[in-house]
Formats: C-alpha cells, structure tokens, sequence
C-alpha cells in the first residue's frame, strides 16, 4: 500500500495551470492519467474541470500542515 502526502494549495495550483498537460496528476503519483491528459488535453477540459473543483474540495479538507493524503493514488479523508 503506497501512501503519498502533498501539499493541496501546490495541487490546486498545478491544476489550475497546467491541468491542461495533467501536472497535477503526475504531482499525486498518477503517471497513467497523466500522459492520458497530455494527449487529450485534459481529456478535452472536462476532466481538467472535474480535477479543479476536487482540487477545492481537497484543499477545504487538509490538514493542519495543508496536505492532502493519497493511498494507491485515491484520495483518503483524514478524520480529524
């Protein structure tokens, strides 16, 4: 089971950015998804689109350090 911290704000803005070539996914660990969206172009925006608002949902939910955790690349709400 590979878990993986990062930081939401970074996330969010990767997202924002360069969502379009799927940075953020790499960020995460996703590899497979990422070289999808560089093809697709974000799958044509919409999964770009989808990734933001998770993004902002992520970012509500982190931490107090404001990360994120990701376990096998699928987000997992920390219980507070």
């Amino acid at each position: 089971m590979s878990t993986k911290k990062i930081n939401a704000l970074a996330y969010l803005l990767f997202c924002f950015f360069l969502g379009v070539i799927g940075v953020h996914r790499f960020y995460r660990g996703s590899i497979g998804m990422d070289v999808l969206y560089i093809f697709t172009l974000g799958l044509l925006g919409i999964g770009v689109l989808i990734d933001f608002i998770n993004a902002i949902i992520y970012l509500t939910q982190a931490d107090e350090n404001q990360e994120i955790t990701f376990v096998n690349k699928k987000y997992a709400k920390i219980q507070r």
